[in-house]
């Protein structure tokens, strides 16, 4: 009976933790989706500032609302409330929600807009985005970084 007892408390316990481990696996990869997104949604704000004639990290203009002055060493929380509107942007990190059905997640997004050292004498063109995506896991605080760098690509080859 006791062998018994042990190996069943042992396969619990395993069990337990296989769960626990695949919960962690499912957030990671939430996360680092998540911050994708802010770097993606920090490129079309770039394109759309592009396609409505204005400055690369955008402008000030009270006639667009979704329009804003993106500022070196600055970080924004960015967030997509619905698909159908502009990309909600806030001095804060923000909660991040299921696009599909608005269901509140344990993920906090903020994305930075800093320098880049790009080698070149003028670097005013080059911005470093880093999107940063940060969740509570019992215990511990977890985050998942991304970066990749944006241009004024609008005096290129168009």
């Amino acid at each position: 009976m006791m062998i018994l007892t042990i190996a069943i408390v042992a396969a619990t316990n395993l069990l337990v933790g296989l769960l626990r481990s695949n919960d962690n696996n499912v957030k990671t990869l939430q996360a680092y989706y998540f911050a994708q997104e802010g770097i993606e949604a920090a490129r079309n704000i770039r394109d759309t500032n592009w396609i409505y004639n204005f400055d690369w990290l955008g402008d000030v203009n009270p006639n667009a609302a979704f329009l804003r002055k993106f500022e070196k060493g600055a970080a924004y929380g960015i967030s997509l409330v619905d698909p159908n509107n502009y990309w909600n942007i806030s001095n804060d990190e923000v909660i991040l929600r299921f696009a599909a059905n608005g269901e509140e997640t344990p993920f906090k997004r903020v994305v930075a807009f800093d320098e880049y050292d790009c080698g070149l004498d003028n670097c005013d063109d080059f911005v470093l985005v880093t999107s940063t995506v940060s969740w509570s896991a019992g215990s511990k605080e977890r985050e998942v970084k991304l970066q990749t760098v944006l241009t004024d690509w609008k005096g290129g080859a168009l």
